[in-house]
């Protein structure tokens, strides 16, 4: 009933209408959409169903309609069959690796790539393994983009074994159960190093695609196709380096019960060992180290396919001189399959999907700063409870000391990581908020807006030259826009229906990030050239809002506030979100001069205090009581 291993029973009556041409030796001469050409003349009669299952060319399962004999063949006019057509009755559990002859079809599709030979698992292998194994090598692997400029050179190996799981049960009435699931295991020691400038995205085949024989389910043959893929994403402003040693199992596939429909079948495990990149530049990749498809076919029954990003890591390395001298690293991994397939029963098809699902990630950030701040090296900045005041405080929380004091309602202070001058918004005797500045002492209060536009949330430009704002236009729909601290000229950056406010600054001020409502009613997270009024959207969920974002100072973390509760912190293209922790008295979300704290409002009943907490969400301290804050470096 079957090769590969058995870990189950294997039973199964067949119909007494069923006939196995490839047990009879008869010759298929030619197969078409509705007829069937044999050589000789086989006894067969309407209503038999007829099985060729040599795992090769010319596999069919048909239903007889009609059978007509002239010289010397027989042609039958067929329809389609299913599974219900070749069982009475089965119970058949079966897993079958890739046979070492059929993994040895792979052949190499990039110059640096070898392909050895197959060889069985050692003992205490990888979990998950059965079978036969395949090593990969790459060895000055250049892959290259479509103008043939290297993009990155891969040297190491990995080893691959695959295979496949199949299950059937079937009563005399019905089919219970139905399951196919491609399976695979990964692991190996890959080094990446970037080779080019600017950014890319491409895929590349590691091996052409071969097709070959898995395992009988019963008498019905299945075959596999199966190809590697490397997937490459990533953009470099220097060359760097990482390794990443990684083991991976996953099994994915799609299976049916009478009682429960259809499933994905989903397991995976996966450990790694990052050693991250030593080049002190901006370097990031993001590799998916071995791709494999795998495709099913379960003879005219159906098929299932499974495309796996099965080792996928990103890395980056940061270096920076301002506000802090040092560097950070930082890694992460997806793990994504794209499952799918279909299963027909006689002439109807049952099911026919394909999902796609993460199934695992971890990530690293590591800061490496040459100079550590001390808590008087930063200042926060806050409202005072009644918007009368802004005071400021170490980063400690100690030496809270009141800065501009005001007649009318004062807020919005923000700080300058360039030289520590604070701006902030004052209303005017017409109620409307005009932009001021002043040195970190409070003194030399400047007036730089005239009250035209009514601003709200400014931020500094990381170079301290322009500030940043959000204010009602002439439709009281809300707009940033930027002005200039040496001109006092005012550009305005976005002119959207609805509102976008809480702009902040990317550490070269090339673009602008903001919150943007939707006209579904809900808020996104955008960004924008800081020369153009165009926008990318880079966090947004139908059901939920981003608000209040606010970028780290190396500019590759982004926090905000999802949902109205959760601090959530994603890279600065919205990839690898992370829930830091969630608590609804939390707003205004912010990073700290070193990129290690995060700083908030909490909003409890009676009072509203500055909160400090760890980039992992540990670790908060209540400050004062204020509101508003921001934090910078002391001057």
């Amino acid at each position: 009933g079957g090769g590969g291993t058995t870990p189950g029973p294997n039973n199964f009556k067949l119909k007494s209408t069923l006939v196995q041409l490839d047990k009879t030796g008869t010759t298929v001469l030619s197969v078409s959409a509705s007829t069937v050409v044999l050589s000789g003349s086989p006894a067969l009669s309407a209503g038999q169903v007829i099985l060729h299952n040599e795992l090769g060319t010319n596999r069919f399962l048909r239903k007889v309609v009609a059978v007509s004999v002239a010289g010397g063949t027989t042609t039958v006019t067929t329809a389609d069959a299913g599974v219900e057509d070749v069982f009475d009755t089965a119970d058949i559990l079966q897993a079958a690796p890739i046979a070492a002859s059929d993994l040895a079809k792979l052949t190499p599709a990039l110059p640096g790539v070898t392909i050895g030979a197959a060889a069985p698992s050692a003992p205490g292998g990888s979990k998950g393994s059965r079978g036969d194994g395949l090593t990969i090598g790459f060895s000055n692997c250049l892959l290259k983009d479509d103008s043939n400029n290297p993009i990155c050179q891969i040297d190491g190996s990995l080893r691959l074994e695959a295979g496949v799981e199949t299950k059937l049960k079937k009563s005399i009435f019905s089919v219970d159960e139905f399951r196919i699931a491609p399976y695979f295991n990964a692991s190996g020691t890959l080094t990446a190093r970037g080779r080019a400038s600017g950014s890319f995205s491409k895929e590349f085949p590691i091996s052409l695609s071969a097709r070959f024989p898995i395992t009988p389910l019963g008498p019905l043959g299945i075959n596999a196709d199966m190809q590697l893929l490397m997937k490459v994403d990533g953009s470099y402003t220097a060359s760097g380096e990482f390794v990443l040693t990684a083991s991976v199992t996953a099994k994915q596939g799609i299976q049916y019960t009478s009682g429960g429909g259809w499933s994905t079948i989903q397991q995976f495990d996966k450990t790694f060992n990052f050693k991250p990149p030593t080049a002190r530049a901006s370097v990031e990749m993001d590799v998916s180290l071995v791709r494999p498809k795998i495709g099913m076919d379960v003879l005219g029954i159906g098929e299932a396919h499974v495309t796996a990003d099965a080792v996928r890591a990103v890395a980056r390395v940061t270096g920076q001189t301002s506000p802090v001298a040092g560097f950070y690293v930082e890694g992460f991994a997806d793990f994504n399959f794209t499952v799918g397939g279909s299963v027909r029963l006689g002439p109807f098809t049952l099911w026919q999907d394909a999902k796609s699902f993460a199934l695992g990630r971890f990530s690293i950030f590591t800061p490496i700063l040459l100079r550590d701040l001390s808590p008087t090296d930063t200042t926060i900045v806050y409202a005072d409870l009644a918007f009368k005041s802004i005071r400021a405080m170490n980063g400690d929380g100690t030496n809270d000391r009141l800065i501009v004091s005001s007649t009318t309602t004062i807020f919005g202070p923000t700080v300058s990581l360039r030289d520590g001058r604070i701006g902030y918004a004052k209303f005017n005797a017409s109620g409307r908020a005009e932009l001021w500045i002043c040195q970190p002492d409070g003194s030399g209060q400047t007036r730089i807006t005239d009250g035209a536009l009514s601003i709200n949330h400014p931020t500094w430009r990381p170079d301290g030259t322009e500030i940043a704002f959000d204010a009602s236009d002439s439709s009281n729909v809300k707009q940033v826009y930027v002005v200039n601290l040496g001109t006092n000229s005012i550009r305005q950056l976005t002119n959207d229906t609805t509102n976008s406010r809480v702009p902040c600054w990317n550490p070269d001020a090339s673009a602008i990030y903001f919150e943007r409502a939707t006209s579904f009613g809900t808020k996104v997270i955008s960004k924008t050239r800081s020369d153009s009024a165009t926008y990318d959207v880079i966090l947004a969920d139908d059901r939920t809002s981003y608000a209040e974002p606010s970028l780290s100072p190396d500019g590759f973390r982004l926090v905000c506030i999802k949902g109205g509760s959760d601090l959530v912190v994603s890279d600065e293209k919205g990839r690898n979100e992370q829930v830091v922790f969630s608590d609804a008295h939390v707003s205004r979300p912010s990073f700290s001069p070193d990129g290690l704290h995060l700083l908030g409002q909490y909003n409890d009943v009676g009072s509203i205090n500055v909160v400090s907490y760890r980039i992992d969400g540990t670790g908060g301290l209540l400050f004062s009581l204020g509101q508003q804050p921001s934090w910078g470096l002391s001057r």
